[in-house]
């Protein structure tokens, strides 16, 4: 039971730490279009099943 717990804990640390690099290169990726182009990017999305918002300069 110690052994799943841990597996289970350093999952999760995985996923999270994935996620959080994945939004940054997201981030990177759109300032480096707005300078490429001199242009302003807004971004707003809604997942339709959880309700979770994902938002770049969304005004």
């Amino acid at each position: 039971m110690k052994k799943f717990c841990f597996l289970f804990l350093i999952i999760c640390g995985l996923m999270v730490f994935c996620l959080q690099d994945c939004q940054a290169r997201q981030k990177l990726n759109l300032a480096d279009l707005e300078n490429k182009y001199n242009a302003v990017i807004g971004v707003y999305a809604v997942d339709m099943e959880n309700g979770k918002k994902i938002c770049y300069k969304p005004d």
